[in-house]
């Protein structure tokens, strides 16, 4: 039925400048019937010449009908889902760039934040910056795309009626991204200081500024005045828009709950998260636009006219808060980029360096070059001692054991190949030990292996393999084969007495520590972990594990490593030091109880026969100096 509310509503919109299919659609979506729009705007379109005969007044049938209501949030859910429904195709099409992005990024990023691919790279005189930058302008060239994509799926829910494609979407969002940009800025900068001011002011601001993008979409007005005009349409329901926004967030939340069930169901890897994210993004971005296009279509039709200019006064608020959002985001940047620059990297990842040696390698690899003494049993040979080759090989061990002896790095990288001398010059120093004893030397193909036990002032006895390789005339240390023999032979003894059909099962026996009365902030304070598989399987390759030290700033985690097989009923160890990096994180401990925490398999990367036994416990006691 035609009202007079009806065509006021109309007149009133087309004098604004909107067109016949924009004022209808907004009608449609608040329940008009379509015959009535069309039979109103033929009435105002093509009004009756007067004849000048007095006629008696149309009667109008009466109605108690508003259909200006603000609709509730399940109301604009159903319409934003029937919306998603006809042009499925078209909004996941747009979608498919961001994620793809998405995913790029994601390995990017694993790579370049990656120590074994930086550090290389340092060690051939390569700039950090360069890395630094690289990455940066990666994020930038990311977020100008994602710009790009929101515009685009804003256009597709605006001019569906159309029926535009992906690529026309694409093209008409092209012209503004520079002002939806803009507008992100200054909301964002807006927000962020209102966050300052004890949270309230910034979740007011966030609600008042929800808009921006569809009225810039929409009615072509941009910066401060999209800002203004989206606080009037807020202005008055704030609570409501509060929790038609908090509803479809919920939505989100609980869709994201859902996946992440389904990934721990089907025991997905966990390096495979971002797929959640991804699939999430995919599906759950274009009905959220969706829902705020309809939502701010509601508003704007419940509002009527608004207009487009406003006072200094209006805009003095959005001014001050933008203001301070500058001011205090440029101090961060500015002092960040100083800190950053004060840093002297060539000392950050020496220490960086340091702690892949004395740490991450130990963590990584239990049976290495430095293991206990009880994890492996010493090897027997039948080679004459007489081999001339060994006798060099002796000679040479009498400097490397000096170079262990005296921490001098010299001693070792003589007698060292091309690789290990790279490696070793990254380290500069060599950690001092107390003892170096040659228990036994064998040659094993072309190669010549060195079985040795050293002590380290803490008085933890080791073993390590030395494994020597020909360089032209001279038999070289080779690190990179004193690994390898180790690995291979670890993987040998795995397939040992393991049945295909049954499941390890990894706990942690005990640990000692190194000295036994442990300083506080002793960088050499050193934890042993002993790990034993009882269970009937060997254990995959790549079984995670993590250790925090409880206690210490409330609780920090420590560090983190993998496993290599363990045959069952085999042991081995993992070694870390807790307060090995206090400096170069500059943070302090104090002296006290701690407890210290393993966890084997987090998140059950591998499977096992039994997942409660994978968290060990153990209380120490951290003296002061």
């Amino acid at each position: 039925m035609i009202t007079p509310d009806l065509l006021d509503y109309i007149k009133q919109q087309l004098e604004q400048g909107f067109s016949k299919e924009q004022i209808k659609n907004v009608l449609l979506n608040n329940g008009w019937q379509e015959k009535d729009i069309d039979e109103a705007f033929y009435s105002i379109l093509n009004p009756q010449p007067s004849s000048g005969i007095p006629q008696a007044p149309i009667p109008q049938a009466q109605t108690n009908q508003t259909n200006f209501y603000l609709l509730s949030a399940t109301g604009l859910l159903k319409k934003s889902l029937d919306i998603y429904k006809q042009r499925f195709g078209v909004f996941i099409g747009i979608m498919i760039i961001p994620v793809v992005i998405s995913i790029a990024i994601s390995f990017f990023s694993e790579k370049i934040f990656n120590p074994s691919f930086i550090l290389p790279k340092l060690s051939s005189g390569e700039n950090l910056w360069q890395l630094i930058f690289l990455f940066l302008g990666t994020l930038a060239f990311s977020f100008f795309l994602m710009l790009w994509n929101q515009i685009a799926l804003v256009y597709a829910v605006k001019d569906k009626d159309e029926k535009i494609g992906i690529f026309e979407a694409y093209r008409r969002a092209w012209h503004k991204i520079f002002s939806y940009l803009w507008i992100s800025l200054l909301s964002g900068f807006i927000i962020f200081a209102g966050f300052i001011f004890l949270i309230i002011p910034g979740i007011i601001f966030a609600i008042w500024l929800s808009f921006p993008v569809f009225i810039l979409i929409s009615e072509n007005l941009k910066g401060m005045d999209a800002l203004l005009k989206s606080k009037e349409y807020v202005k008055g329901k704030l609570s409501n828009v509060f929790w038609r926004f908090l509803f479809i967030n919920l939505i989100y939340f609980a869709f994201f709950f859902i996946l992440s069930l389904i990934f721990g169901l089907l025991n997905i890897n966990p390096k495979l998260d971002f797929i959640k994210y991804n699939i999430t993004m995919l599906l759950f971005n274009p009905l959220w636009t969706i829902y705020g296009f309809l939502f701010y279509e509601n508003l704007k039709t419940i509002k009527g006219e608004i207009l487009s200019s406003f006072k200094n006064s209006q805009r003095a608020i959005f001014i001050f808060f933008g203001g301070i959002g500058i001011l205090v985001a440029g101090m961060i940047l500015f002092y960040g980029v100083k800190f950053i620059k004060s840093l002297n990297f060539n000392d950050v990842f020496k220490d960086l360096q340091n702690k892949m040696n004395q740490n991450q390698i130990n963590q990584t690899i239990p049976q290495n070059l430095f293991m206990s003494s009880t994890t492996m049993p010493s090897t027997s040979t039948s080679e004459s001692v007489s081999d001339p080759d060994i006798e060099k090989v002796k000679t040479i061990l009498e400097d490397i054991k000096q170079g262990f002896i005296t921490g001098d790095n010299n001693f070792i990288i003589k007698h060292s190949s091309k690789e290990t001398v790279d490696f070793l010059n990254l380290a500069k120093n060599t950690e001092k030990i107390k003892e170096f004893n040659v228990k036994n030397i064998f040659k094993d193909g072309e190669k010549i292996i060195a079985d040795v036990v050293t002590v380290n002032f803490n008085g933890k006895p080791e073993q390590s393999y030395l494994v020597f390789i020909k360089e032209g005339n001279d038999w070289k240390f080779s690190i990179k084969d004193s690994f390898e023999y180790t690995m291979n032979k670890e993987i040998q003894n795995s397939n040992i007495n393991s049945n295909p059909n049954g499941l390890p099962d990894l706990v942690v026996t005990g640990i000692d520590i190194y000295p036994t009365k442990p300083i506080v902030n002793d960088k050499n304070l050193e934890i042993v972990v002993h790990i034993k598989n009882i269970g009937d399987k060997t254990s995959e390759q790549g079984a995670p594990l993590e250790a925090s030290l409880l206690g210490f700033k409330d609780s920090i985690p420590i560090t983190g490593g993998d496993l290599f097989p363990l045959a069952p009923g085999k042991e081995t160890t993992w070694e870390f030091r807790p307060y090995y990096d206090n400096d170069f994180f500059k943070i302090k401990d104090t002296a006290g109880t701690k407890t210290i925490q393993i966890i084997l398999n987090p998140d059950n990367k591998i499977k096992e026969s039994n997942y409660n036994n994978n968290i060990f416990t153990q209380k120490i006691e951290v003296y002061s100096n």
